[in-house]
């Protein structure tokens, strides 16, 4: 007669933060209603190295999110999209003899008003980079902002 053994069960771990990821903290019961990857493989952070490719080439390769990235150097975050809010709303009147033209030649066009300095205050109110002293903001952050000011712009005009 074979006995029925249950299957293999590793004992209860002793703290919870490490039996489960912290995403799976963060959310719970999305394991169980999107599969495995409650996120759709999309980053998880800023600095994810996967957030900066795209179509085999480096997000780094846009002049004016790495004119940004310069600017803080010898600006605030909040004076950088200032400034940039600024040329853009320029750069949207006269596309041609712009500020944002004359300082980088290869910007393109917009098409709506990014309100920069709204999409940073509220990424800054999660990530708080503007508590930083000595790091400024990367790549990956100021794209984010880009991003935040352009969704809500779209948002508005839906």
């Amino acid at each position: 007669m074979a006995s029925h053994q249950p299957p293999h069960t590793s004992p209860p771990p002793a703290c919870p933060a490490r039996a489960a990821g912290y995403w799976e903290l963060i959310n719970p019961g999305s394991w169980e209603q999107n599969g495995p990857e409650p996120f759709g493989g999309r980053a998880r952070s800023a600095s994810d190295a996967n957030v900066l490719r795209r179509k085999g080439h480096l997000k780094e390769q846009d002049m004016l999110i790495d004119h940004m990235r310069r600017m803080h150097d010898t600006h605030t975050c909040e004076e950088v999209m200032m400034k940039m809010e600024r040329w853009i709303a320029e750069h949207r009147l006269d596309p041609k003899r712009s500020r944002l033209k004359r300082l980088l030649p290869s910007v393109g066009h917009f098409f709506t008003q990014l309100k920069l300095v709204e999409a940073f205050r509220e990424y800054d109110s999660v990530f708080h980079l503007s508590r930083r002293r000595y790091i400024p903001p990367n790549f990956a952050e100021l794209r984010h902002i880009m991003n935040i000011a352009q969704v809500r712009r779209a948002a508005v005009a839906g």
